[in-house]
């Protein structure tokens, strides 16, 4: 059956008053199917303010390429599903009649699902895949997790999934929706087509007049657009937050976000990703796409969901299925941490007398294999390693700067520490009557529990496993090289602060007069000084080896302090940050983890002035340059520190 801009939906289901009309449409009979012998069905959700016209040239390419059946329905209040019975009358506290809520919607979603045998639970019902744009996100979501709703797979393009939920306009009508319902037509009018201009990268005339058309023209078609902005309750997506309902997600799930969307940031699609645990497969982001992805860029679109159908439905003889499957999982892998496209199979059917056209999903360089009736060309190891390489290339050059400035920081480190301390040192010992009165310096040396090159080694190193393991659920790379830049940028820094602050400033260790031995002995030559009455010296009285006099005079500030606190307080923001202990939902073996590396650090700083290697002066200040360096490295790379829904987004 073609679809056409002003077809009409033809069946209706009844659902708390409103008539939502819907059409299941059948496979192309002359095309054979490109998901083997499963035949799928495909059910769109649209958002707001759309319709399921929005879908159209999507589900005529698919129903034009693959035997399956696709479901259109409009959402109730929108479209064709406005009509309303007045028995079931629904005023809400603004005054508008019918609630158009999510969680309406969503309650009428699983019911039209179950009237088709779509849902999935009872013997001989389908398990459809559902593909969700806007709010219909949580709409299938909360069809899903609430009401039990069985889905093949989920694709959410450009959904609002997370908190907050609706931004800019959406939100200036939530708060005040009886002075948009008053504001004239001709500027209520543009109102809306500003809205939909502004979801759409590239203009076009003609869809904007067909999206603004059911919403402009009358006081009525004013209210109902104002009705289904108002009707939207943070609510409906908090339930699923506060109750970690992401986690019970039962299918596997694709988002595909347009790079121009100005409605819905990347960060609460990336956000949505993480919540979902291994349960999101892909992450693509398609170019030049505003908010309306599928009107955008539908060629893409629609083969990013061919490419998913393909992953999901196409059946391998056993002896190829392992190693077909090892490949699909390094590509899930490397596609959640470096957003690398699939690389997914070209199939031809070559037993069927009527062949499917080749879909235009693989690499230049494709490696054939043969599985029985099925030939399929997949771009493997020469794609990957192709993709690799640009990929490492492209994060290289955004990141050139940022490496050069850590070299250079490594350098000035070195540099400094080689340089002999300035200016020198001067210092007493005796008193005028020959009592000592510099005891403080005067403490047995002994070896520091952690040497400084182990120190230097854990506070650069030990954050980064930690770091990966992340990735087994946030799945970005994004999220692994803005960890690690943003560490060593902390660590790197700390440490040419305070190496600085020690060669130009310095100060004697506890254990100074042990070390350096002096050869001023009481009483004989206790006034061969410098100053009053000769009683101040300076370094060249010790007798020990210039390197120890050197080190034992850099007693401030604390290196192996500054470089735990930024490495230890940096790691324990980045746990902060994806365990998320404190989000209202936190657990206390979360808190626990979160805050155990600055156990560690508070350790090798206390321990410092238990071995009399620095005073306690000398540990706070190298603290404070490890605090400041870690807190100003993680707000650099990633959106916040304090915020719970964002400190955990890389910039």
């Amino acid at each position: 059956m073609p679809l056409a801009m002003e077809m009409p939906l033809q069946h209706a289901l009844l659902s708390d008053g409103w008539t939502i009309k819907y059409e299941l449409y059948e496979p192309n009979v002359h095309t054979s199917s490109c998901l083997g012998t499963t035949q799928t069905t495909l059910v769109f959700i649209h958002g707001t303010p759309w319709s399921c016209k929005v879908f159209v040239p999507m589900a005529e390419a698919i129903l034009a390429a693959c035997h399956c059946r696709i479901l259109l329905y409009d959402l109730a209040g929108y479209g064709q599903s406005q009509a309303f019975e007045t028995s079931a009358t629904q005023i809400d506290e603004a005054g508008f009649v019918g609630d158009t809520s999510v969680k309406t919607q969503a309650k009428a979603f699983a019911a039209l699902l179950e009237r088709l045998s779509l849902d999935g639970k009872a013997s001989g019902s389908v398990r459809p895949v559902v593909i969700a744009h806007d709010i219909a996100g949580t709409i299938a979501l909360r069809a899903h997790l609430v009401h039990g709703s069985e889905f093949s797979s989920l694709v959410l393009l450009d959904t609002n999934t997370v908190l907050p939920w609706g931004d800019g306009m959406y939100q200036l009508i939530r708060s005040e929706p009886q002075v948009f319902i008053q504001l004239p037509l001709p500027i209520f009018e543009a109102v809306v087509r500003a809205m939909i201009r502004s979801a759409m990268q590239r203009s076009d005339q003609a869809w904007e007049d067909t999206m603004a058309e059911p919403w402009i023209g009358s006081k009525n078609a004013q209210r109902s657009f104002v009705r289904q902005i108002a009707q939207a309750n943070d609510a409906d997506v908090a339930e699923m937050l506060d109750q970690d309902m992401y986690e019970n997600v039962r299918c596997d799930v694709k988002i595909i976000w347009g790079a121009q969307d100005q409605w819905i940031r990347r960060e609460k699609m990336e956000r949505l990703a993480r919540l979902l645990g291994d349960r999101s497969k892909s992450f693509v982001v398609v170019p030049n796409a505003g908010h309306l992805v599928m009107l955008d860029q539908p060629e893409r679109v629609v083969t990013e969901i061919v490419a998913w159908l393909t992953q999901q439905y196409l059946v391998f003889p056993p002896e190829q299925s392992l190693r077909l499957r090892r490949f699909c999982d390094e590509t899930e892998f490397l596609n959640g941490i470096g957003q690398f496209k699939y690389l997914t199979p070209r199939c031809t059917c070559i037993s069927s007398a009527t062949a499917l056209a080749p879909l235009n999903l693989t690499s230049n360089v494709p490696l054939t294999f043969d599985f029985g009736d099925w030939r399929c060309d997949i771009g493997l190891e020469a794609a990957m390693r192709a993709n690799t390489i640009r990929r490492a290339a492209q994060w290289l050059r955004s990141e050139a700067l940022n490496i050069l400035t850590l070299l250079v920081f490594a350098a000035v480190s070195l540099g400094t520490f080689l340089a002999p301390p300035t200016p020198k040192l001067r210092f007493t010992i005796f008193g005028p009557h020959g009592d000592l009165i510099s005891p403080q310096y005067a403490y047995a040396f002994r070896e520091p529990t952690m040497p400084t090159w182990a120190n230097g080694l854990t506070a650069a190193l030990a954050p980064i496993p930690i770091m990966l393991i992340a990735q087994f659920w946030y799945r970005s790379w994004r999220d692994f090289s803005n960890g690690v830049m943003g560490l060593l940028l902390a660590v790197l820094g700390a440490c040419t602060f305070q190496i600085i602050v020690k060669i130009v400033i310095g100060g004697l260790r506890p254990h100074f007069f042990d070390v350096c031995q002096p050869s001023v002995v009481f009483p004989a030559a206790a006034h061969d000084g410098s100053g009053w009455r000769g009683l101040t010296y300076d370094h060249t009285i010790c007798t020990e080896q210039p390197r120890l006099v050197k080190d034992a005079m850099m007693s401030f500030p604390s290196g192996h302090t500054a470089a735990a606190y930024a490495s230890m307080l940096y790691l324990t923001l980045y746990l902060l940050s994806h365990l998320k202990p404190f989000s209202g939902r936190g657990r206390d073996w979360r808190l626990v983890l979160t805050l155990l590396p600055m156990l560690g650090a508070l350790l090798i700083g206390e321990s410092l002035i238990r071995d009399n290697v620095h005073h306690v002066r000398d540990v706070y200040f190298g603290a404070m340059l490890g605090v400041m360096w870690a807190s100003a490295a993680y707000q650099m790379r990633f959106e916040s520190i304090a915020d719970h829904q964002t400190n955990d987004v890389p910039k």
